[in-house]
Order: structure tokens, then C-alpha cells, then sequence
């Protein structure tokens, strides 16, 4: 039996300081943990003298899979 092939569009979220664009989880396929969380940002100069903050999960026990770019 062939697999399914499924392809998730990523949402873009501002996460604090930082544009992120999120992949996991996707309500519409639910094979994935719900606890499980996969990210993408881009790559940043940060500056010693500029206040930088990226906000915390809602959630406690939350896995996040960061990618820089």
C-alpha cells in the first residue's frame, strides 16, 4: 500500500523579538504528539546594547525542535 504524502504549510507567528514560522503542531493531522512542537527562525544580528526576548511556551512539558536559518 503506497504512503500518503502530506505536505504542512508553515504559519508565521511573532515570537517576541523574533518572526517564527511554525510547522508543528497541525490541528488537521493529528499522527504527530500534540506535545511536540517544530519551529523555523531566521537568523538575527543581536546586539549587546538592544534588549532581546523570546517568549516562553504556554505550556509546561512542551518539546521544541528549533531550526536557524
Amino acid at each position: 500500500m503506497p504512503a500518503k504524502q502530506l505536505i504542512i504549510q508553515d504559519r508565521s507567528a511573532n515570537n517576541g523579538n523574533f518572526l517564527t514560522k511554525r510547522i508543528l503542531p497541525f490541528l488537521d493531522k493529528r499522527v504527530v504528539d500534540p506535545f511536540v512542537i517544530f519551529d523555523e527562525t531566521i537568523a538575527v544580528s543581536v546586539f549587546e546594547s538592544e534588549h532581546y526576548d523570546v517568549l516562553s511556551l504556554p505550556h509546561i512539558g512542551f518539546l521544541c525542535f528549533g531550526i536557524s536559518m
